[in-house]
């Protein structure tokens, strides 16, 4: 399957998801959002600071940037349905996996 494919099964697969009050969790609507994150090392790690002028700039160590994923998929005010709570395999700390690539405080790996 290749990856084109792949990605049409799963916004297949989430169009199809319902929510808690068995609602559509996904709008047929999209919208897309960039965000640009600045480095500044005085942020702790796994946190972000938001520009204090525009909107869609945001502060973060270099370690918390490399950590997040670059592709996030937000679905409204029905993300937190989609979380998943993971540990990290070295510190233990609990993150939502569809934020992360590897653990922005110690750079350890997540648990699947």
């Amino acid at each position: 399957m290749t990856n084109r494919e792949e990605l049409e099964k799963a916004k297949r697969h989430l169009e199809s998801l319902k929510n808690a009050a068995n609602k559509q969790l996904l709008s047929s609507s999209q919208q897309i959002e960039s965000v640009r994150l600045l480095v500044d090392q005085n942020v702790s790690p796994g946190m972000f600071r938001p520009h204090k002028s525009s909107s869609n700039i945001f502060f973060a160590n270099s370690l918390t940037i490399r950590a997040v994923k670059k592709d996030l998929f937000l679905a409204g005010e029905g993300f937190e349905d989609l979380k998943r709570v993971v540990s990290c395999t070295s510190c233990n700390q609990e993150l939502d996996e569809q934020f992360w690539s590897f653990c922005p405080y110690c750079e350890g790996k997540l648990s699947k």
